[in-house]
């Protein structure tokens, strides 16, 4: 993909500075056609905001290999300036008073002692002496996140000796009120006391302030609801409106079954998983892998927190069956234990579509190496003979260190592999020869339908299609939860309505070969076209990535466009190389809701855009 990159850059460039005769050199030389969009460019290389950037200056530079050497050439002045206005800072830092002399300690010479503990006690408070009281909020995040009083209000240490006086405004405003005693009760400069905001609770009061007020509004003018066409669906992730069937899974169960035999790992097992997983790409499963299972607290209460690269893909499809527990099957969020067994519950589902059998589990028999996940030599197999699968979430429930311990993550795979077989899930991939983990320790599409669907399945479409005498398999029926990627936007494949349109608002994404979760909360979002289903034509979904935005709470509002709303983009071909004329930048994301629900836009509602 480099290679149609840096072919696109150098093209463009001779196209720009009118070079044709050494473009026709170019192109004799390199014979090679390829198609490729300016906006897939500019999305590779991440240049979005500096390519707006550039746009908006006075003299814009033409090309994009020209705006990335002068963003590379400004960072680097950048850097240099602030490297050099670092040192000057630490040089004008040393005293400069006395020489230096090697043969005397640093501390003797400039005759300077180390403060006693005593000082660095806070004084006994004096409320009879009167002391300005200055109050400060921590800025730095560094030292935000090691607080112990997170975001909470300090009293600087200051060198003088007077005593700080402590204010009581409630008692100041009674005093105000009544006039009495006011000469012996000294006053602060301050007009008012400082209020800490927790700005993300304030924005969340001021929703429900404006959904309350919309619906006693709605309910005051009746007659002029009837002539509206449109509504808004609100996402409120704990007041859903999800609509499942009941489940006999009981959530706050503590004591499960273990009545499983135990076998050592074989050759004659191990040698085939290891085969079926790297297809001799790979020796192991990278250290990344060997993370547990990580429970989120607010705002993402909800999520699952990914550590590292890698296992994005277990973790998002496992992520998409604990929402499905934890927010649409019950009501009690902030339990850690309903929060585990709702995990439970997920890994449960997992593998019970896999096989209503058997669950075999694999158990760590000896210490892994360092530098890389446990692997299936070192694990023993623990099988049970599986009745229901409430019985199967009962089996995990005495087996719960296991997937929050280290190499939670791994283990749970290698379970999965096992309780399939791994000559069943052979049989149902195009090639017996695809692996299940791709050459940069990620999950093939292959790896990502076996936990979704429960069949290893290699495509998206629905049905099965035949080709010649080759008959390719796709998605049979419709999935639980749905799966959404990038590369159908760039018509390298195909998903069809099986998982287009899942039985839940749930869906596993794939974005540039990096998986993460987006999810609804109203069973109307679930069609290609919800604004044609009680006139819903404004909707929200919520994004939630374990890895790189695991702390943010992103909502985004999908409004959609008429085929004569959108904007019309006229691509040019180019010698072989194909661009967009349009200067809009759209987000990966954006291209990838459209290939579900048409022209669209998006807000991000105050969140940073994730491109």
């Amino acid at each position: 993909m480099h290679k149609v990159v840096v072919k696109a850059l150098i093209r463009e460039f001779f196209i720009k500075t009118g070079l044709n005769e050494t473009l026709n050199t170019f192109d004799k030389e390199y014979n090679e056609k390829t198609v490729i969009k300016k906006m897939d460019v500019i999305l590779q290389l991440g240049l979005s905001k500096i390519v707006k950037r550039n746009n908006e200056q006075q003299k814009p530079l033409n090309s994009l290999l020209e705006i990335l050497i002068s963003h590379i050439l400004n960072k680097k002045a950048l850097l240099e300036e602030l490297t050099i206005a670092s040192k000057a800072e630490r040089i004008e830092d040393i005293p400069q008073d006395t020489p230096y002399d090697p043969t005397i300690g640093v501390s003797r010479q400039n005759k300077m002692k180390k403060r006693p503990q005593s000082e660095y006690k806070p004084k006994n408070l004096d409320i009879s002496k009167e002391e300005d009281l200055f109050i400060e909020q921590k800025d730095d995040k560094k030292d935000e996140k090691y607080s112990p009083n997170k975001g909470a209000f300090e009293v600087p240490r200051k060198s003088s000796l007077k005593q700080v006086k402590l204010f009581d405004f409630q008692e100041q405003n009674a005093n105000d009120q009544s006039n009495q005693e006011k000469k012996d009760k000294p006053q602060l400069p301050l007009a008012q006391p400082p209020k800490l905001i927790n700005m993300k609770k304030q924005s969340e009061n001021k929703e429900v302030e404006q959904i309350s007020f919309t619906k006693q509004q709605n309910n005051n003018q009746d007659n002029l609801l009837q002539n509206v066409n449109v509504e808004y669906q609100k996402c409120n992730i704990k007041q859903h409106n999800v609509q499942l069937p009941s489940s006999n899974i009981n959530y706050d169960k503590s004591i499960g079954f273990n009545q499983g035999k135990r076998k050592p790992q074989q050759k004659t097992i191990t040698q085939p998983v290891k085969k079926l997983l790297f297809q001799g790409t790979m020796t192991g499963l990278p250290k990344s892998w060997s993370q547990p299972f990580i429970l989120k607290n607010e705002p993402t209460f909800f999520g699952l927190h990914q550590l590292e690269g890698g296992p994005c893909g277990v973790l998002a499809s496992v992520q998409a069956y604990y929402l499905k527990h934890f927010l649409f099957s019950q009501s009690t969020y902030s339990k850690s234990s309903i929060k585990q067994n709702c995990l439970l519950a997920a890994l449960s589902d997992i593998l019970y579509k896999s096989n209503k059998e058997r669950l075999i589990l694999a158990i760590p028999a000896r210490d892994s190496s360092m530098n890389q996940a446990i692997g299936i030599e070192s694990c023993d197999q623990l099988e049970y003979q599986i009745k229901s699968l409430n019985y199967l979430y009962e089996v995990l429930l005495e087996h719960t260190s296991l997937f929050f311990g280290q190499n939670g993550v791994t283990l749970f795979f290698y379970s999965l592999i096992l309780t399939k077989g791994v000559e069943q899930i052979m049989s149902e991939m195009d090639s017996s020869t695809n692996p299940l983990i791709g050459n940069h320790g990620h999950c093939t599409q292959e790896a990502v339908n076996l936990m979704l669907t429960g069949k290893a399945i290699s495509n998206c479409f629905d049905g099965c299609k035949q080709i010649d005498e080759l008959k390719i398999k796709g998605i049979e029926e419709r999935s639980e939860i749905g799966f959404l990627t990038i590369f159908e936007h760039f018509q390298y494949l195909e998903v069809g309505k099986n998982l287009k349109e899942p039985l839940l608002p749930i869906w596993v994404i794939c974005k540039e070969y990096h998986y993460s979760v987006i999810f609804g909360c109203n069973n109307d979002v679930i069609q290609d076209k919800p604004y044609l289903k009680n006139n819903l034509k404004e909707f929200d979904l919520v994004f939630y990535d374990g890895l790189n935005n695991s702390d943010d709470l992103i909502i985004i509002t999908i409004r959609r466009l008429g085929a004569q709303l959108g904007k019309q983009k006229k691509k040019v071909q180019i010698e072989g190389v194909q661009f967009d004329s349009s200067d809009q930048i759209t987000p990966l994301i954006e291209c990838l809701l459209k290939t579900k629900y048409g022209e669209l836009e998006l807000d991000w509602n105050d969140s940073m855009p994730i491109l």
